[in-house]
């Protein structure tokens, strides 16, 4: 390919020779006809001269910058519409990168306000809350196929759907499993207790208890997806958060993260960890149909198929409302500018 300013050398040669030779042959009344084109043509070479060195220094500093960006990016998250999914920056496919798995601390703090946790849905009694969702939404982009869709759908289906029938079937809705949990964890991390000799006295997951807890190596894909989620966004040689899934309350001893062949780029990140499981109790085989509550408008289509939610969008509504109102009075106590749950700046009202 020829270079801009090559380029413009080879016109403004041809021009000029051009016009000398008509010079030779024209009358000189016309003499002054080609020294005005003369001058046009200097003029727009010039121009193209001025353009090709911008640009050549625009893509200069562009590669400087791509050489030293780093290896993670800021992302914004963004309070949906009301007719819009429940997502987190809604449309976008961006991924958590390996090295902010392997390293949580990676992720630089959100710039915009967290959205209200409001109430989206309730399963079987159990409440599943807005701020719950976008968790696991998040996390379930790093290998989840399809657009925002389709990752909410999966969410609410296969993560929450099955953990809601099971937590719902205890009969305190799993408050006293969550309560044994924390004990045990607190009787690791506060206590010293060693993990394994725990796990192998306490755990109820027969496959792995008698080893001590521990696991296969977990990848982000792994089900449940909450055990996995807490695996990635633990530090290594930390003890995880107690969390539910459909097959009770989990936690965590990760000791080691990374990939899978440390020779392969290519292979997948893996984290190695010892598990503690309580599971819940068997559930009765006939038990009736899950019944939904719909508080949020936004996830009726990610309901199982074939469910017949109980509408209770109005409430959703009026927590918006009520958040509006709050706005409204925070700034007329202030008297400035307020921002409200959406991370939006609202201008204050000046008088009245």
């Amino acid at each position: 390919m020829i270079r801009p300013l090559r380029l413009c050398g080879a016109l403004s040669l041809v021009a000029f020779c051009s016009a000398f030779a008509q010079a030779q042959t024209t009358p000189s009344d016309d003499l002054a006809a080609i020294l005005r084109r003369l001058e046009t043509l200097e003029q727009q070479v010039s121009e193209l001269r001025r353009q090709a060195g911008v640009q050549t220094a625009v893509e200069t500093v562009a590669r400087e910058l791509r050489q030293r960006r780093p290896t993670y990016q800021k992302f914004k998250v963004a309070e949906p519409q009301a007719a819009g999914p429940v997502l987190p920056n809604a449309g976008d496919p961006r991924k958590m990168s390996d090295e902010e798995m392997l390293n949580p601390g990676l992720m630089k703090p959100t710039e915009v306000a967290p959205a209200p946790d409001r109430l989206a849905l309730v399963i079987d009694g159990v409440e599943v809350r807005r701020q719950e969702i976008d968790d696991l939404v998040r996390f379930a982009r790093s290998f989840v196929t399809g657009g925002d869709d389709a990752v909410l759908r999966h969410v609410v289906r296969n993560v929450l759907f099955p953990r809601c029938r099971a937590q719902a079937a205890s009969s305190d809705r799993g408050a006293a499993l969550l309560q044994r949990a924390s004990d045990l964890r607190q009787q690791i991390v506060d206590g010293g207790k060693n993990f394994a000799e725990v796990a192998k006295a306490s755990s109820e997951d027969r496959a792995t208890a008698a080893e001590g807890g521990a696991l296969p190596a977990l990848e982000r894909s792994t089900q449940p997806m909450a055990l996995a989620k807490a695996a990635f966004e633990t530090a290594s040689g930390k003890v995880s958060p107690v969390v539910l899934s459909e097959l009770g309350a989990h936690f965590l001893l990760i000791e080691r993260k990374g990939k899978a062949d440390p020779k392969d780029p290519a292979s997948p990140l893996v984290v190695t960890a010892r598990q503690i499981l309580l599971a819940w109790p068997n559930a009765s085989a006939d038990r009736p149909a899950a019944r939904i509550e719909l508080v949020d408008p936004s996830l009726r289509a990610a309901l199982p198929d074939g469910t017949q939610p109980v509408d209770r969008t109005a409430e959703f509504f009026d927590m918006k409302s009520a958040e509006a109102d709050a706005l409204q009075a925070k700034q007329k106590a202030i008297g400035q500018d307020a921002v409200d749950a959406d991370g939006t700046v609202v201008p204050a009202k000046k008088g009245g």
